[in-house]
């Protein structure tokens, strides 16, 4: 229900797909337009959500952006 995240977890994207890859462990894609700001506002979310970040990479071309992200999910309160 979104309770354990302080932010609501929410930043304005075109288009994201969770992947789980373990027991406590997914990548998350972001494809949307490039955005100043937005992979900054993202990882705050997550860590609003109390995910852990193991890896980040974003690949742009042109006006379009894709952001992978790999997290650790933390035991919630």
């Amino acid at each position: 229900d979104g309770s354990w995240c302080s932010s609501g977890g929410r930043v304005k994207v075109g288009e994201v797909e969770i992947e789980e890859v373990g027991n406590d462990v997914a990548v998350i894609k972001v494809v949307s337009r490039r955005s100043r700001g937005l992979v900054l506002r993202l990882h705050v979310a997550l860590r609003d959500c109390k995910v852990e970040v193991i890896q980040s990479n974003v690949t742009t071309l042109g006006d379009n952006m894709v952001h992978f992200v790999t997290i650790r999910v933390k035991n919630k309160p």
